[in-house]
């Protein structure tokens, strides 16, 4: 399969990136009735997709998949199309192909971020910022995403990354998170030391937000789940809360 369908929740966006700030969980332990629990609790529900290309692969992106599941969700309202980019060697067919989904995207009001991950041919915001520039599409942007950045060894380089990237973020990623000490090499640490529970772990991460804030920044959030064996219903009403306690204007008086 060209394009790897990690997720795809049927859940609406609601709006751009410029509008107002919206919050969403993704990546969590599937629970019956999830769609409308998660509303209720506060989050804007948000349909998106993780996908994959691979620049030298024979086949490095299904667009017909992408188009399929973007028909599939556009009666719900716009949502999200994350590419995480495994290779880019061929960067001419990379930007193409990027630029090939953000038009089909497009046509339903659905946003492409490009998606750093550890390990990757793109594996930090900064690292995206040269592929959002030649792609050029109004819909395209990248995902500061919280865990992977410190993964990568930037805990404390945020307030430079967020001066670097700040006019190309169009979603960024949370979560609770440990904070590595002097001397720690997060690359070698478990997942589950950087993606947990929001509100847990001793990683600033109102700080984080309100740096993102400091910048200009409104959009979307989203809280990244993966790997939480705990049923979601046991950590994520705490988590709105804790979100909507950081987004407070008095905040940033």
């Amino acid at each position: 399969m060209l394009i790897s369908l990690l997720v795809a929740a049927s859940i609406p966006l609601g709006v751009h990136a410029e509008d107002k700030d919206t919050f969403f969980p993704y990546f969590y332990k599937p629970f019956k009735g999830e769609e409308q629990t998660i509303k209720e609790l506060g989050f804007t529900p948000t349909p998106h997709l993780l996908s994959k290309l691979n620049s030298v692969a024979e086949n490095p992106y299904n667009l017909k998949i992408l188009g399929q599941w973007i028909n599939s969700k556009k009666q719900i309202g716009p949502g999200v199309v994350f590419i995480k980019l495994d290779n880019v060697s061929d960067e001419e067919k990379t930007i193409k192909l990027i630029q090939d989904a953000a038009d089909l995207a497009a046509k339903s009001g659905f946003i492409v971020t490009l998606y750093p991950y550890f390990g990757t041919a793109v594996p930090s915001a900064e690292a995206a910022v040269p592929f959002v520039q030649k792609v050029n599409r109004p819909n395209v942007g990248l995902t500061l995403h919280m865990p992977q950045e410190i993964k990568g060894g930037n805990a404390r380089r945020f307030p430079e990354i967020i001066s670097k990237v700040k006019q190309y973020i169009n979603l960024v990623v949370i979560c609770g998170s440990d904070l590595p000490k002097e001397g720690d090499q997060p690359a070698k640490w478990s997942w589950s030391r950087m993606m947990r529970p929001l509100g847990e772990g001793d990683f600033d991460v109102a700080t984080f937000v309100k740096e993102v804030k400091a910048s200009g920044y409104h959009g979307h959030y989203a809280e990244i789940c993966w790997g939480i064996e705990t049923p979601a219903m046991d950590y994520l009403p705490r988590a709105f809360q804790i979100w909507k306690t950081m987004m407070n204007p008095e905040n940033f008086l």
